[in-house]
């Protein structure tokens, strides 16, 4: 949404035929190279169905469905996100900054008042597909970019009655840090169905807004350890996986009998193995794409 909107307020209009193609670069060389490979791998393992659900981008039903293989499932969540693409950009065909404002607001509401709906009416298989797209919690991290990016410029496209002013004060910085990381503590070991995605999203785009837009944060990101793993972010979040699978494997083979040697030997190997996967996937494979998207498609302002 933050891209979408800076090219709209520099070029008046956006390209959807770059975006998507900037999209695609990104998203799909990966994406379909780990579902051939869990394909060859496992090819008992994932049905005709599977395969097809997943090829039209629709990898969230095959996993709801418990037909995505673990070695691959990571995949659901792209699927989710393409679906997402269908109609978020075309928002910003609008002109009026404020009306597109508008409309995602209009469009958060609709997609958590469809939740409910499902809910209250106890539609199994919707309340599901609704639970794992979050188109909800999608559009509310969009209106804050918005809502922030706007109000920290020095021409303001549109007016809100709140200011993000104070999401950037030290206590807010240190209530929205540790809020997130006590509401991840409150959903998994005190109250799960407490648990809401919606407020979870809010603070995470709070802490968002925090670490990339704020001057005066109090916690800094910018670190060549950290740096390097948002570069290999995505290989590692798709292919981590296969590096657990053989070190499991190895772990079986070896018959070790130490839960507390099991786990040295399996995180020990894990993490860097996983790292080291990512980063040939990044340097030899992903960048050739990044690059091609960066040349032909990219609607950066000069």
């Amino acid at each position: 949404t933050y891209l979408l909107f800076r090219e709209h307020t520099f070029n008046k209009k956006v390209n959807i035929r770059k975006f998507y193609f900037r999209r695609i670069l990104r998203i799909w060389p990966l994406y379909f190279l780990v579902l051939l490979f869990g394909i060859l791998i496992y090819p008992g393992n994932i049905s005709s169905s599977a395969i097809l659900l997943c090829f039209f981008f629709l990898p969230n039903i095959a996993f709801l469905l418990g037909k995505l293989p673990a070695l691959i499932d990571p995949i659901w969540s792209l699927g989710v996100e393409e679906q997402f693409y269908l109609f978020h950009p075309h928002f910003f065909r609008m002109k009026k900054a404020a009306r597109i404002f508008n409309t995602l607001i209009l469009m958060f509401v609709f997609f958590y008042a469809l939740k409910l709906m499902a809910s209250k009416l106890q539609i199994e298989f919707l309340q599901n597909i609704l639970f794992f797209a979050r188109f909800d919690c999608m559009m509310l991290g969009g209106i804050i970019s918005m809502w922030v990016s706007n109000q920290l410029s020095d021409n303001k496209l549109f007016k809100t009655t709140l200011s993000p002013e104070f999401l950037f004060s030290k206590m807010s910085q240190i209530v929205i840090f540790t809020g997130t990381i006590g509401y991840i503590y409150y959903g998994i070991w005190i109250n799960p169905a407490g648990y809401s995605n919606q407020i979870f999203s809010f603070l995470v785009a709070g802490s968002i807004a925090n670490l990339a837009l704020n001057p005066k944060w109090i916690i800094s990101v910018e670190n060549k350890l950290l740096n390097f793993t948002g570069k290999v972010s995505f290989g590692l979040y798709l292919l981590h996986k296969f590096i657990i699978e053989i070190v499991l494997d190895l772990v079986i083979r070896l018959q070790i009998n130490s839960t507390l040697l099991q786990n040295i030997l399996i995180y020990g190997l894990v993490i860097p193995l996983a790292i080291g996967l990512a980063y040939i996937s990044f340097k030899y494979y992903e960048s050739y794409f990044l690059k091609l998207k960066d040349k032909k498609y990219s609607t950066e302002p000069k």
